[in-house]
């Protein structure tokens, strides 16, 4: 075999090393965000007609860095088009769009791990954002470093709709979604729910 042959060869064998190198790091090696759901994390209701959020979240990043753009709260049913939501940064609800496919709620701002049970009675979030503004995280632009683990968790609360008698009609506890957007990508995390109260008394 002449030495232009084996040039040929050579270049072949390191033109497909440096393809196999840029797929890997293109790719394979991406950064991936893992989370973990800390227990105690639900959504309960302990009112008719209204619903508390508290989920802990753990993140730890491999192949890092990644941003955080987005927490979502999603429901898929159909009938959720008269539910609102509270959550600490906005102070006033924000109502769900009758679009038949579903609820889509957007939270900015997360709190500090909280590592406590969920409380049975009626929370106030406005109240604990205007006191404790400073334990709350606006989780947009948010940055994640290789191996770093940071951990905080999300509040919110839901409202049913007005039903003709002018009271509240029940939060359904099941079904419900966190799902985390970032670097163009997203994780979804099913929330497991508890209803303490089912009729009005």
């Amino acid at each position: 075999m002449s030495l232009t042959e084996w040039l040929g060869i050579g270049g072949f064998i390191l033109g497909v090393v440096n393809l196999a190198t840029h797929i890997y790091i293109q790719f394979l090696r991406k950064p991936k965000l893992d989370i973990e759901i800390i227990e105690p994390s639900k959504i309960v209701s302990n009112k008719p007609g209204q619903a508390h959020v508290q989920v802990s979240l753990r993140l730890k990043v491999k192949h890092g860095p990644v941003y955080l753009r987005m927490v979502k709260l999603q429901h898929e049913s159909p009938n959720g088009h008269n539910l609102s939501i509270i959550t600490p940064q906005t102070q006033t609800p924000q109502h769900s769009m009758n679009s038949g496919s579903g609820v889509d709620f957007n939270i900015t701002h997360v709190h500090t791990f909280i590592n406590h049970e969920i409380s049975n009675e009626i929370i106030d979030l406005v109240k604990i954002w205007n006191e404790t503004k400073e334990n709350f995280i606006d989780i947009r632009e948010m940055k994640v470093d290789k191996d770093e683990v940071k951990s905080f968790t999300v509040l919110a609360s839901i409202f049913g709709s007005l039903s003709d008698y002018g009271l509240k009609e029940d939060v359904e506890v099941k079904g419900w979604q966190l799902v985390l957007e970032y670097d163009k990508r997203k994780v979804t995390i099913s929330i497991p729910g508890t209803k303490l109260v089912t009729q009005y008394v």
